[in-house]
């Protein structure tokens, strides 16, 4: 393991510098030596991603889900890039193999919840956030990233609408997570161009 990490520490110090060729060749010659190492193939992918090489990018994220069957890791990667380059059918078709595969697992549910809240898909979230209460998971992660896929999507008033629907539930979770929900709320009302109403909740 000492290996492996040296190898991906030393890809990422030539990365930073510049060289960008030199840090994937370090990578993609590393596998030779380690053919199953994950870590290795998420780097490759994560710089293919970088430098905008769709391709390679997919191919080495595919080679993940192949290699780890039961991790949605690679699974989500392949989300993030198919909507990096608008292959909005390839998102939906990953979004529903996570949702299939790993409905019990938690975290993979998660963070398909956080790719829907940073990318503003507002759909996945609903479902995601509908799995969680079908699922007694911890709900207040699932209702922010609800909250904050109307934002990124700037539908203000979806925001607006499901905060209020939770203040009118109150559920336990709320006081303890107010003040993420109240700058959530903030941030659609000034989107809403309500900075009187905005900033109250800031």
């Amino acid at each position: 393991n000492e290996a492996k990490d040296g190898i991906i520490l030393s890809s990422k110090v030539s990365w930073d510098r510049g060289n960008k060729f030199s840090a994937i060749k370090k990578l993609e010659s590393a596998l030779y030596k380690f053919p199953n190492s994950d870590g290795i193939y998420s780097q490759i992918s994560y710089y293919y991603r970088e430098i905008d090489d769709f391709d390679s990018a997919r191919r080495y994220a595919q080679l993940r889900t192949i290699k780890s069957p039961s991790d949605p890791d690679p699974i989500i990667e392949l989300i993030y890039l198919y909507d990096k380059y608008d292959n909005e059918n390839k998102v939906i078709e990953y979004s529903k193999q996570i949702i299939k595969n790993f409905s019990g697992n938690e975290a993979a549910i998660y963070q398909l919840a956080n790719f829907a809240a940073s990318t503003g898909k507002i759909n996945i979230a609903q479902f995601c956030y509908e799995l969680a209460l079908e699922k007694d998971y911890e709900l207040e992660n699932f209702a922010l990233t609800l909250i904050e896929a109307h934002i990124s999507r700037k539908d203000f008033a979806g925001a607006i609408n499901f905060s209020e629907e939770l203040i009118l539930e109150n559920p336990q979770w709320l006081k303890d997570k107010w003040s993420i929900f109240s700058s959530l709320r903030a941030l659609a009302y000034y989107g809403m161009n309500r900075p009187d109403l905005g900033e109250i909740y800031l």
